[in-house]
């Protein structure tokens, strides 16, 4: 969401603690409070039905109510999208993973619709139901709302192993980018020093490897209406350990506050502590749901708050002394000791 202003997105981020139904459903048309609060663009959920279809795999992934209906996801994994708005036209793949396929109105442009599957494509309902459901529809929709632009994606263009699908979507934060006016990164009141920022390192590294650890059991929680497993709490953790290095450096402390380290240091502590919790697993089910419902909602926050940082940094140009190197093996510890062997990554 490109431009959008600061109270449409409060209103947003308070909506996504009550819903289940979050991300590109969000601003779609919706008649079900609080949903109903934003109806932002006038395109409607297309994989939403009465009558459900019968699941072939993944049952637990496969429908959300929503009110007196379910919203339901025919395939899994990658699909193939034909580019109808957005640059010569063609055709790209990128993954699907619960995002909606849209019915277009008249205020969106559609930029890519569902054409057809892949020898990867994970069906969730018979092929034959899925094709009517989702081929033709819309999958990338844009709609112009005040001085911004709402983008909406059904797959996810960010998945690393989509390089195509980035590319697009890079473009589309390269245009935002320039076409917003910026005030330039100012210098922190309070500016964190090497050993605050060496401290914030430490934990998240240490927290990467209980990560990894916690990943080796079959856990899995049901929060909300949705299933998670071990392996999202890293999708998190990576997002700051690949970054965190580019800030490690004198010419990015100047910028970023005491408190801004300080506060993502502690939020790291108790994601440490919450994983510890959940490994030793020795706690009721509610309890170990709320466990991993809380820790969730720290490593939300915690990636929210570094990247705010970091693409604040970024943008202001303060990236060419590059900070130093780090190690990124889940089993490594950064800085390592003096005699410690070299990382064989």
């Amino acid at each position: 969401m490109a431009g959008i202003s600061p109270a449409t997105l409060e209103r947003i981020r308070a909506a996504s603690d009550i819903v289940d139904v979050i991300g590109a459903y969000l601003p779609l048309k919706s008649s079900l409070p609080p949903l109903n609060q934003f109806n932002f663009v006038s395109a409607r959920i297309a994989n939403l039905t009465k009558d459900l279809p019968e699941a072939i795999a993944r049952p637990e992934k496969f429908c959300t109510e929503y009110g007196c209906r379910y919203v339901y996801h025919p395939v899994r994994e990658s699909v193939r999208l034909r580019r109808t708005g957005w640059g010569n036209g063609g055709a790209i793949t990128a993954p699907l993973y619960g995002g909606p396929a849209m019915l277009p109105s008249e205020d969106v442009i559609v930029l890519a619709e569902y054409e057809d599957f892949t020898g990867t494509t994970e069906f969730l309902i018979e092929r034959d139901i899925a094709e009517r459901s989702l081929l033709g529809t819309a999958a990338v929709i844009k709609k112009e709302y005040g001085q911004g632009v709402f983008y909406l994606f059904g797959p996810h263009f960010e998945h690393p192993d989509y390089p195509d699908a980035n590319r697009l979507l890079f473009e589309i934060f390269k245009r935002a980018k320039e076409n917003q006016l910026t005030s330039g990164v100012k210098p922190a009141g309070r500016p964190v020093i090497k050993q605050e920022y060496q401290e914030f390192l430490s934990a998240v590294s240490n927290a990467r490897i209980m990560a990894l650890a916690l990943e080796r059991n079959a856990f899995a929680w049901v929060i909300g209406k949705k299933v998670y497993d071990p392996e999202k709490i890293r999708v998190f953790l990576e997002a700051i350990w690949k970054r965190c290095r580019n800030l490690d450096s004198p010419a990015c402390f100047a910028y970023i506050g005491q408190d801004e380290i300080g506060s993502l240091t502690e939020k790291t502590g108790a994601i440490i502590a919450l994983i510890h919790k959940l490994r030793n697993g020795q706690h009721p089910p509610a309890l170990e749901t709320a466990c991993a419902e809380q820790l969730f909602l720290l490593l939300r926050k915690a990636a929210a708050s570094f990247l705010t940082i970091y693409f604040r940094l970024k943008n202001g140009g303060l990236f060419h002394q590059k900070g130093r190197s780090i190690c990124t093996t889940a089993t490594c510890i950064s800085p390592q000791p003096q005699r410690s062997m070299r990382c064989r990554s």
